[in-house]
Parts: C-alpha cells; sequence; structure tokens
C-alpha cells in the first residue's frame, strides 16, 4: 500500500486515540507501535534468524596489587557472576553475567530488573552479558 494511505490511516488513528485517551504521550506510543507493525510485518519462523539473542555490555577486569575488581561506565563492582534459569513463560533457559558487589545475587533478582517496567535507576549491579543457554 501508498504511503498516502498508511500517512492517512495514521492522522485519523491520531485523531481517535486523542480523544479517546486524551494524553499525547499514550498516544504517540501507540501509534508508533502500529507503525511498526504495519510496515514491518510480522515474522512467523524466529528460529530461523540468523541473528544473535545475546546483550553484551563492555566491561574490564582490573588487577592492582593481587586484587581483581570490574568496572563498567565508570562505576566499580567486586565480582563477575554468572546466573542461570528460567524466565517465566520461557521455552528454555537463560543467563546473566553480571558484575556486582553482592556475591549471592539471585537469578530472579536480575531478571526481574532486566524485563521489569520500573525506570528506577539502580547502582547495585549491571547486567553485562544475556543469552539463551545451550
Amino acid at each position: 500500500m501508498s504511503v498516502l494511505f498508511y500517512t492517512i490511516i495514521c492522522q485519523v488513528l491520531w485523531k481517535i486515540a486523542t480523544v479517546l485517551c486524551g494524553e499525547e504521550i499514550i498516544v504517540k506510543k501507540i501509534l508508533l507501535l502500529l507503525i511498526l507493525f504495519t510496515v514491518s510485518g510480522c515474522k512467523s519462523d524466529f528460529a530461523s534468524d540468523n541473528t544473535s539473542d545475546e546483550y553484551k555490555v563492555s566491561y574490564e577486569e582490573i588487577n592492582e596489587n593481587g586484587t581483581s575488581y570490574y568496572e563498567s561506565n565508570g562505576k566499580t563492582y567486586k565480582y563477575c557472576v554468572t546466573v542461570t534459569g528460567r524466565s517465566n513463560n520461557a521455552l528454555g533457559d537463560t543467563y546473566f553475567k553480571v558484575l556486582t558487589n553482592d556475591k549471592v545475587i539471585s537469578f530472579n533478582t536480575v531478571n526481574d530488573r532486566f524485563f521489569g517496567s520500573g525506570t528506577a535507576h539502580f547502582d547495585d549491579f549491571v547486567i553485562v552479558e544475556y543469552g539463551v543457554v545451550d
């Protein structure tokens, strides 16, 4: 379909959503999602993708005077811990590599932060890698 058609549809949806929701930010998010799904389409076979299922953040291991610590984005952490588990409704296990000052951090704590919708800033750990367990 043509760009003009999508433009007209978007304008109509914008007016309807503004009247129903009243808040412009919510309307923009809904409209953006509709446009992305409409333009890109949905792919039914995700397993055939050659894309990586991993998430990585750069960090550095530093050894000074026989003591190791880790640094990422200017913050220093005592431990580099890998936790493994299964998220709710997941088909398989996943892992997180985490820089933290808490040596016994749990999979659920990290998983909730990674997939949670909270916007608060936390400095107690940083996820530097996420992936699917083979």
